[in-house]
């Protein structure tokens, strides 16, 4: 358990959170097995990466903040119960509460180092960033046009042409890489177009530039893909 979460734990005692329904995951396409049991490892590890510096930012966050009520708390004592007066029978160990104050400002100012120089925000959101990407991966190799010459590695940046902020994913262009030779077995080359399209999720228009788009020729394969034809609406089959 995160110190996080056991902060959250203490201060929750005797409420009573409602838990929710366990979600089963959702059925993956058979056809699709083998990528998704490929891209596995690898999203368990970024996935795993992104918990523990999700973690560490937020407990590091939790504490900074606890520590500093207890700065605030040692700096305002010694006044309330009257240490500072000379008369009072503790006066000589008024200077312990400064002391402790220093001591707590200075392992404050140390964990704010630590996350800036760790980059433990950054770190969680590329990682979490990342593990969602590579899971959704196996989804896009039926869209994707294996058989003409690649400018682009990134499966995301050939398909829908996301913008900056995907162009620098290198770990998913590695994986997108070392994934092609398995996405070429399981999704055979059928009759494609150089077209821009529009495909229908759950029943919702979704516009996508796709460099090579797949003809109604792939809806005997059995596996989803997606029919096109210029300026008309593709509908995914599965």
């Amino acid at each position: 358990m995160a110190l996080h979460q056991a902060i959250q734990r203490l201060l929750l005692i005797g409420a009573r959170l409602e838990s929710f329904p366990h979600v089963p995951p959702p059925k993956k396409p058979a056809r699709l097995a083998p990528l998704f049991a490929a891209v596995e490892a690898a999203h368990q590890r970024f996935d795993q990466r992104a918990l523990d510096y999700g973690n560490r930012y937020r407990s590091g966050f939790w504490v900074i903040y606890l520590l500093s009520a207890v700065a605030v708390l040692c700096a305002v004592l010694p006044l309330a119960l009257g240490w500072d007066s000379p008369s009072h029978m503790f006066h000589p160990y008024a200077r312990l509460w400064a002391i402790c104050e220093v001591v707590i400002i200075g392992i404050v100012l140390l964990i704010y180092l630590l996350g800036h120089h760790g980059d433990w925000q950054g770190e969680w959101l590329r990682a979490r960033t990342t593990a969602e990407l590579t899971s959704y991966l196996p989804m896009l190799a039926p869209i994707l046009d294996f058989d003409s010459p690649a400018l682009e590695p990134n499966w995301y940046v050939r398909v829908f042409d996301p913008g900056q902020h995907l162009r620098t994913a290198d770990d998913v262009s590695v994986l997108c890489g070392q994934l092609e030779p398995e996405a070429r077995s399981c999704c055979p080359a059928r009759g494609r177009t150089r077209n821009s399209s529009r495909i229908t999720f759950n029943g919702r228009l979704i516009p996508w530039k796709v460099k090579g788009a797949i003809t109604p020729g792939c809806q005997s394969s059995n596996m989803p893909c997606c029919t096109e034809s210029t300026g008309s609406t593709g509908r995914c089959l599965g």
